[in-house]
C-alpha cells in the first residue's frame, strides 16, 4: 500500500508537535481546491463536524454524502478522500489514537453519524479548553474527550440501551477490539485472546453478542476482511502478496475467505475500485 499517502495531517509527513490539533475544514481544504485526495493516517484519529455546506466522502471505498449536522469519525489506517463545497463550514479534531484507547475507546471502522448535537457541543468544549487551558488542564481535557467519544459510541450503537448495566461488558468488548486491532494479522484464535483477557471463550462470545450481535470470531474476521478489502482496492500488490501481508500462507484459502466475508472474489473486489466516482 506504499502508494497510498500516509500523513500526520493532510499534506504533512512529519510528526505533529501537539498531541491534539484542531482546525477549520475551510483552512486546509481551500489550499487543495476543496479536494482532499485519498490518504490515511498511521497514528491519528480524526473527528470531522460539518456545520454548513456539503461534502462527498469516500471512506474505504464507500461513497457517502455529508451535510450540515453530520459528524465523521476516521480511525487510523482508514483510507479516506473528500470533496467539499466551497461554502463548507466545520471543524476537524485530530488526536493520537493511542490516547483515545487509553481512555477506553477503540474504533476500527469509519463512522458517519447524523445530527449528533451533544457531540458537536462537546467538540466545542474540547477546543475551548485547548485554546485557553485552565487549572488541571490535562484532567479536564481527558474528561471532555471521554464524554465526547462516549457520545459518539452511544450514537453509533443506538441498539445498546444507555441505562443497561453493561459497563463491564463494554470495557471488556473495547479491550477485545483493541487486541484484535493489534493482532489480527498474526493471531486469530478467540481462545488465545480470551485467555489474555482473563475470561472464557464462552463469556467473550456472550459479550460480543450483547455489544455487536455477532460472535468474537466474527469481530476478528470482519476486521481482517476490512483490511483485505483496503489492500485489494487501494494497492497494486498481487492477490498472493496481499494474502501473505495479512498472514495467510495459502492464497487459495485467502481467496475463499474474501469471497465468504465480502461476497466477491479478490479480483472482483479489486475491480470495484474502477467504480469509485472521481471528480
Amino acid at each position: 500500500m506504499s502508494h497510498i499517502p500516509t500523513y500526520t495531517l493532510y499534506g504533512e509527513l512529519t510528526d505533529p508537535h501537539e498531541w491534539l490539533h484542531w482546525e477549520t475544514i475551510q483552512a486546509r481544504s481551500r489550499l487543495h481546491g476543496f479536494h482532499i485526495e485519498k490518504h490515511r493516517h498511521e497514528q491519528l484519529l480524526q473527528v470531522l463536524v460539518i456545520d454548513g455546506g456539503a461534502a462527498t466522502a469516500v471512506l474505504d471505498g464507500v461513497q457517502v454524502s455529508l451535510q450540515a449536522g453530520d459528524l465523521v469519525l476516521i480511525p487510523t489506517m482508514v483510507v479516506h478522500e473528500y470533496w467539499f463545497s466551497e461554502e463548507v463550514d466545520g471543524l476537524v479534531l485530530t488526536l493520537f489514537e493511542t490516547d483515545i484507547r487509553a481512555l477506553g475507546f477503540a474504533f476500527d471502522q469509519a463512522l458517519v453519524i447524523r445530527c449528533v448535537v451533544d457531540a458537536r457541543s462537546l467538540v466545542d468544549q474540547v477546543i475551548g479548553e485547548l485554546r485557553s487551558p485552565g487549572a488541571k488542564h490535562e484532567l479536564v481535557q481527558n474528561a471532555l474527550l471521554t464524554l465526547l467519544f462516549a457520545a459518539i459510541e452511544r450514537a453509533s450503537a443506538a441498539s445498546i440501551q444507555s441505562d443497561s448495566p453493561l459497563q463491564r461488558n463494554q470495557l471488556l468488548f473495547d479491550r477485545f477490539r483493541g487486541m484484535v486491532e493489534q493482532t489480527y494479522r498474526s493471531s486469530r484464535s478467540v481462545s488465545v485472546l480470551a485467555q489474555q483477557l482473563g475470561v472464557s471463550h464462552t463469556h467473550l462470545n456472550r459479550v460480543c453478542h450483547a455489544m455487536l450481535r455477532s460472535s468474537a470470531q466474527s469481530v476478528i474476521n470482519r476486521r481482517l476482511a476490512t483490511e483485505a478489502r483496503r489492500y485489494l482496492m487501494f494497492s497494486d500488490l498481487s492477490v498472493k502478496l496481499v494474502a501473505s501481508e495479512l498472514g495467510f500462507d495459502d492464497p487459495a484459502y485467502f481467496a475463499r475467505f474474501v469471497t465468504r466475508h465480502l461476497g466477491k472474489s479478490p479480483l472482483q473486489v479489486r475491480a470495484d475500485r474502477q467504480n469509485i466516482i472521481r471528480r
